[in-house]
């Protein structure tokens, strides 16, 4: 398993192999998994509707792709290329997703693309954005796994709407989100938030090591 999806309803996991693989398995083990797709380079998400949204390649070029439950339907979900995948939104509405900054080629900025056509909406620079499984605020991560500057921070959003009220060009640092009434950051890399923004649970990594001694003879 090399990425994976939990579904909003809690019953079913999308994973991910390392050859590419798409499949889905039901979490109550009535029937077993079964094979979606083939071609996943990447990040995975299965939206509230079932479909499956992943990173795929075409031509040298990454995109993301939509299928459904059954495997039927695949296609494009943005016809620009991307660079990475974060999310989708609830209502499946917009995708969250790192491309290649129009101002400097060597720059990545992360943007949310209408699903249905339009122009894209700039989000932050150097980081990685999610939408919170209720819709209540969107999640913007800074830093590395392994960096010593990370951050998390939850911005509210208004009942019906996915994006929060954003800068032009979006937020820029740590500065902008921190001017958003409501806004919550805590020093943990894609940390995940619960109700409320009151509690969110983080990923640590650490590494153990050992001096040994070998004879030669």
């Amino acid at each position: 398993m090399k990425f994976k999806s939990l579904s909003p309803d809690g019953k079913a996991m999308a994973y991910s192999t390392r050859d590419g693989e798409l499949w889905i398995a039901p979490l109550d083990r009535r029937t077993s998994p079964r094979k979606v797709a083939a071609g996943a380079k990447s990040a995975l998400q299965i939206a509230a509707s079932g479909d499956l949204f992943f990173l795929g390649e075409e031509a040298g070029a990454s995109y993301l792709y939509r299928v459904g439950a059954d495997g039927s339907g695949r296609r494009k979900a943005l016809e620009n290329s991307i660079v990475n995948f974060g999310s989708i939104s609830p209502d499946e509405q917009w995708a969250a997703v790192g491309v290649v900054s129009p101002d400097d080629p060597s720059a990545r900025i992360t943007v949310a693309y209408p699903l249905g056509g339009g122009r894209p909406v700039p989000l932050c620079d150097h980081c990685f954005v999610t939408w919170a499984p209720d819709g209540g605020s969107l999640w913007f991560s800074y830093g590395g796994a392994m960096d010593a500057d990370q951050y998390t921070a939850a911005v509210p959003l208004k009942r019906g709407a996915m994006l929060p009220p954003l800068p032009a060009g979006g937020f820029r640092g740590r500065a902008d989100i921190e001017a958003i009434p409501g806004a919550r950051l805590v020093p943990a890399w894609r940390a995940v938030f619960g109700p409320g923004l009151s509690t969110w649970a983080e990923q640590r990594f650490s590494s153990q090591r050992n001096l040994y001694r070998i004879p030669l003879e």
